[in-house]
């Protein structure tokens, strides 16, 4: 069997292309020949010169963005592929200035509410420093998460982290069994990261804002870009989230996660037999390493995963199909 592959979710920094770019040369050395490159909740402006860049080492890049959503109070993540980047409406949308405000709202109003309970911001230096000032510049997708890690950087915060613990016992628990592969320690940095976001920031919770575009915009959206968008349950598969999903005209599924097909963290991801309805219905089914250059491994997850290039042209004759011939994110030649 060829071991080369596709890896339809990869991430990279969408305000900083040479991040995506090395992300290409990374997947060189894995065999992959066609890859999802995502930001988060946003596109990059640079996403031209990446597929270039990509055509360049010869890799199909399609360009994307995973977008966290949520359908009748339930939330889910959703990946959007192959539209057209410069289209009005995704400018509109996902773009970076438009995005921008937002973020920095959003930003100040977590970094306020943190420090009501107890934390402090004083004597950031270093990168930590830059971090800082672009989470308050708007210029980080991913604000809350970020504000945990520099809460859980400074030293001066540590003692009022390790009373929330002992008094949380509940969220700490809930953060180690969602990320079984961080060391189950008190002192593990990324734990105790993960912990004050459950804490603090997870849906129900006191710092939690639902600003998202409702799935059904999303959809409407990226179908009106040429692009498809896929139900990715990373685990937590919900049956009734997929049939409503389905009724509001998602393309596919999600169906790897890191691993095998179906095996994700040792347990059951997506069911075999839902796989097997969205094949007969006509629905995509793909999947990826979901890589950020932490853990899991472009186009092995965590060193079991492989995903055919025929999952690459099934996407390629679906967005075809849907858009005379073309592919919207492929500049005309």
């Amino acid at each position: 069997m060829s071991t080369e592959r596709a890896d339809f979710h990869v991430h990279y920094d969408p305000r900083d292309k040479d991040s995506a770019f090395e992300v290409v040369d990374k997947l060189l050395e894995n065999d992959v020949k066609a890859v999802a490159l995502l930001a988060r909740s946003e596109i990059s402006n640079d996403v031209p010169q990446i597929v270039e860049y990509g055509e360049s080492r010869g890799i199909d890049v399609i360009p994307g963005i995973e977008y966290f959503s949520r359908v009748d109070g339930v939330g889910m993540d959703l990946i959007l592929l192959g539209f057209d980047p410069g289209h009005e409406s995704i400018i509109q949308a996902f773009g970076p200035e438009s995005r921008l405000e937002q973020n920095k709202e959003l930003a100040h109003f977590q970094m306020r509410f943190l420090q009501s309970k107890g934390f402090v911001f004083n004597g950031i230096n270093g990168n930590d420093k830059i971090t800082f000032e672009e989470l308050l510049g708007g210029k980080i997708t991913q604000k809350a998460i970020t504000f945990c890690r520099l809460v859980e950087a400074q030293e001066c915060n540590r003692g009022r982290v390790d009373q929330l613990i002992s008094e949380n016992r509940e969220e700490w628990e809930t953060a180690l069994a969602k990320y079984p592969y961080l060391d189950p320690d008190k002192n593990n940095p990324e734990s105790r990261v993960k912990f004050i976001w459950y804490l603090y920031f997870a849906e129900g919770k006191e710092g939690f804002v639902p600003v998202q575009l409702k799935p059904d915009k999303v959809i409407d959206t990226i179908h009106t870009a040429g692009g498809v968008v896929l139900y990715s349950p990373e685990g937590d598969f919900e049956r009734s989230t997929w049939e409503r999903l389905k009724d509001k005209k998602i393309d596919g599924i999600m169906a790897w996660h890191g691993d095998r097909l179906g095996l994700d963290r040792g347990g059951v991801d997506v069911p075999m037999e839902v796989i097997l309805e969205a094949h007969r219905s006509g629905l995509l089914v793909l999947g990826g390493s979901d890589y950020q250059g932490k853990d899991f491994q472009p186009g092995n997850g965590n060193g079991n995963m492989y995903i055919s290039l025929r999952r690459f042209r099934e996407l390629v004759d679906y967005i075809s199909l849907r858009n005379d011939g073309n592919l919207p994110w492929v500049k005309q030649k």
